[in-house]
């Protein structure tokens, strides 16, 4: 492996962590409530008696 071989994949690593590390943060729920009973996507069932 060349000199520029490794920094080619280093710098193709470094921005695929970039870009998760950048969507992570973008795509982050701000109230992931998920113990509310207002419904909604992906919400636990509750059964009432």
């Amino acid at each position: 492996m060349t000199l520029y071989d490794f920094l080619y994949f280093g710098s193709q690593c470094f921005t695929t962590l970039f870009a998760l590390g950048v969507a992570s943060v973008i795509l982050k729920p701000v109230d992931d409530d998920d113990d509310d009973q207002d419904g909604g996507t992906l919400q636990p069932c509750y059964v009432k008696r």
